[in-house]
């Protein structure tokens, strides 16, 4: 008997641990994928929206530089200066490159010539290195702007990254190279520092990829100075900044430059040689899990030791030397209790205090010398936080009813020195070998720091309800079933559908497939699924028919959210109405339509502009008119085919008309590539938006050629007239309706003495 109770003891006890272990690490394996699935959306937002401001920066200043490099008044100055390269032609271009200087918010300019021998630039002190030979040849044999990157200047030490660009005279011919010198510390890494949430670890780095190695570019939250000088091996495949410079993007743990364990989102920055790359440490992601996760397992440990400690009681009473078996029990159970990390008072069947563990102590105000023997009300006083009204002490339920009983939620421990502790606690009842209540173990633990995360989390949720009231949208959670079953509609649901959330979750009243125009439902699934399929976030367009059976087109964005395995468990995402600018485009698209179709049947040719006045679009007939083709035409290239001796005038007039936002209208010629001459009249109108902005313009040219020739004609025609005239004898005069001289030979002035101005209008 003896042995079989030891034996049952061993096998109970082995099999609750068991089931403890099991359960808390299963706990904190699922509470862990939360907190990671969480950190990764918020590491891709923040890497997506800091890829997208440095793309549009790069695209920018590239624009920026053509745009600069294109100016005429510009290109003027450059031409004069490389024609007389005095003072006073460099400090003109210097004072201009400096006002662009400011306006744009360069470090600062440099002009060379084509041979690189003049230079001209906004500082008195030109930082070396100024030329990048690899930068410069491209630039020559591609005629495209090109970009230096990041690189430390070795007389300043600063980190630069400059911007070439080639100027073009009127025959296309290259007369200068303009350097757009930038400052990264201004604009680009306060950028890339900051992060918008708090965060211990949390950091944005940019990387490019050099040779066998991965260059960090900016300064690290972690380590000084590491911008342009911290270099990596591409060996070294676990660093996060080395799989992404090996062509991989997503999320990826690793080991970052520091050897610390972190997750980090990665992803190359279209249009730039750069990687960015978004990160946090792992510990700082898992450590309220931990935290969690270590009360858990304390509350566990805690139920076995006191089961251990029962278990062990019943087994000696059942002993041939209960007492001496008895008072080892309580030794034990003695040593167990004081090492247990919650409170934990025993009591007899009275409900007098016996024992109290340090932590007990700690929280209640009372050592256990003078607890012993009190009842247990006067030492554990437990009221209600919001009334503070004392509630029942669960010791008393837990003898009477003989069960576990637990303390209500939001209690307070009134400790002896007046302390107010938020707790969570329970009593049990203590039975002896024949089933008799001997007394109550009562067991608590602090929640201060849980009740304080349960507020946080409480406020974040409420800011997050607050958040999706307000989207002038709809975000959803559904199963990816044919009806797109909704889990979960945002208060926007209405305003979109004409439904409310309880309509359509769950298809009480209606699924959402429904909605959907049934011409779009088939495409709708196909994209959905494409994208699942394929593990990536899809956007579609398409119509639904709302509750009072209007049509609106919407736009969805969504993606799948995965388990463990990679089961799909839901869709999330988010749908807005775009109706108006549906509409919008499809009036746009039918205007451009009837727009093309005049203009190519359009006897007169016909331009448009951008807002610098720079060729967009030019019809056939301006095609035929000039002699150029539509490529040829665009940006300020059609000049080349204007007439040298009219272009400098037109492009002078040209120009005054863009800057004031005034109409144009002008004759010039022609040349086309076959020699011929053909005169045109030219007039162009402005095109506003309804805020009073410059679109463009539009205008026509239409041939005057015969005109001109005609005029040219009759002007020989009248000359020759003139001159037999003059040189008759005879007297010869020409009178109006009135009888006033329009004409008046020489014969006829001199036999009247009078002057051919003195006769003419009399």
């Amino acid at each position: 008997m003896k042995h079989k109770n030891r034996y049952i003891f061993i096998a109970l006890f082995i099999v609750f641990s068991f089931i403890v272990v099991i359960g808390v690490n299963r706990f904190f394996n699922y509470e862990k994928n939360l907190v990671v699935a969480s950190q990764e959306k918020e590491l891709k937002t923040i890497a997506s929206l800091k890829i997208d401001q440095l793309s549009g920066w790069y695209y920018d200043e590239i624009n920026d530089a053509k745009v600069i490099s294109y100016n005429i008044y510009f290109i003027k100055r450059i031409r004069e200066w490389i024609k007389n390269p005095y003072k006073k032609n460099a400090d003109e271009l210097q004072n201009y490159i400096k006002g662009l200087r400011d306006e744009h918010g360069y470090y600062s300019l440099i002009i060379f010539d084509p041979a690189l021998n003049q230079t001209v630039s906004t500082d008195s002190i030109l930082h070396e290195p100024i030329i990048h030979e690899k930068v410069l040849n491209r630039l020559i044999n591609s005629g495209n702007i090109s970009c230096t990157g990041f690189y430390k200047c070795a007389d300043c030490r600063k980190v630069f990254i400059d911007f070439y660009a080639p100027v073009y005279d009127e025959y296309n011919r290259t007369i200068a190279y303009v350097v757009f010198r930038h400052d990264p510390a201004q604009n680009i890494f306060p950028l890339i520092k900051t992060w918008p949430v708090p965060s211990k670890s949390s950091e944005t780095l940019i990387i490019r990829k050099e040779a066998d190695s991965v260059l960090f570019l900016n300064d690290l939250r972690h380590l000084e100075n590491a911008g342009l000088n911290l270099k990596i091996s591409m060996e070294n495949k676990e660093v996060p900044a080395v799989y992404t410079a090996m062509g991989n993007n997503g999320f990826v743990e690793g080991i970052d430059y520091r050897g610390a364990k972190v997750l980090a989102y990665t992803q190359k920055i279209e249009g730039t040689p750069w990687y960015l790359i978004a990160k946090t440490d792992m510990d700082e992601i898992i450590e309220n899990t931990l935290f969690n996760t270590k009360n858990q397992m304390a509350f566990s440990i805690i139920i076995l030791l006191i089961l251990f400690a029962v278990l062990t009681l019943i087994y000696n009473l059942n002993q041939k030397n209960f007492y001496r078996k008895l008072f080892e029990a309580h030794e034990e159970f003695k040593t167990t209790l004081y090492s247990i990390g919650d409170g934990v008072i025993t009591t007899n069947k009275k409900g007098k205090v016996i024992h109290m563990n340090p932590v007990a102590e700690m929280l209640t105000g009372w050592t256990e010398k003078k607890a012993i023997g009190k009842d247990v009300d006067v030492v554990f006083v437990v009221v209600n936080e919001e009334s503070l009204k004392v509630v029942e002490n669960p010791v008393e339920r837990a003898i009477k009813e003989s069960e576990v009983v637990n303390l209500a939620n939001h209690s307070l421990l009134l400790s002896a020195d007046g302390r107010k502790i938020p707790i969570a606690d329970s009593g049990a009842p203590v039975f002896d070998e024949t089933g008799k209540v001997t007394g109550a173990v009562l067991v608590f633990r602090d929640q201060t720091t849980e009740r304080e995360n349960q507020k946080k989390l409480l406020e974040s949720q409420r800011t997050m309800s607050t958040l999706l009231s307000n989207l002038p949208g709809m975000a959803y959670r559904c199963k990816n079933d044919p009806q797109w079953t909704m889990e979960f509609v945002s208060s926007g649901c209405l305003n979109l559908t004409g439904y409310n959330d309880t309509e359509i979750t769950g298809n009480n009243v209606i699924s959402y497939n429904d909605i959907i125009l049934p011409d779009d439902r088939k495409m709708v699934w196909a994209e959905v699924q494409r994208a699942v399929t394929l593990k990536q976030s899809y956007t579609i367009e398409y119509r639904i028919m709302t509750k009072r059976g209007k049509v609106k087109w919407v736009w969805e964005k969504g993606q799948a959210v995965l388990d463990e395995q990679g089961k799909i468990q839901s869709l999330e995402g988010f749908i807005n109405d775009i109706n108006e600018r549906k509409l919008f485009e499809m009036a746009l698209k039918t205007s451009e339509s009837q727009f093309q179709t005049l203009t190519h049947n359009a006897t007169v040719g016909i331009f448009r502009t951008d807002s610098k006045g720079r060729t967009t679009y030019v019809n056939p007939m301006w095609c035929q008119l000039s002699g150029m083709s539509s490529i040829e035409s665009q940006d300020m290239k059609w000049t080349m085919a204007i007439h040298p001796d009219d272009r400098e005038k037109l492009l002078n007039e040209w120009a005054e008309a863009v800057k004031n936002k005034l109409p144009s209208s002008i004759e010039y010629r022609f040349i086309r590539p076959n020699g011929n001459i053909v005169w045109v009249s030219g007039h162009a109108v402005p095109e506003f938006n309804p805020e009073g902005e410059l679109l463009g313009y539009i205008g026509t040219i239409a041939d005057i050629t015969p005109q001109k020739e005609a005029l040219r004609l009759l002007k020989e025609s009248e000359e020759k007239y003139r001159l037999i005239v003059q040189n008759q004898s005879e007297l010869v005069v020409k009178v109006d309706s009135k009888k006033r001289f329009q004409f008046v030979s020489q014969s006829y002035c001199k036999m009247f003495g009078k002057t051919e101005e003195e006769l003419l209008g009399k």
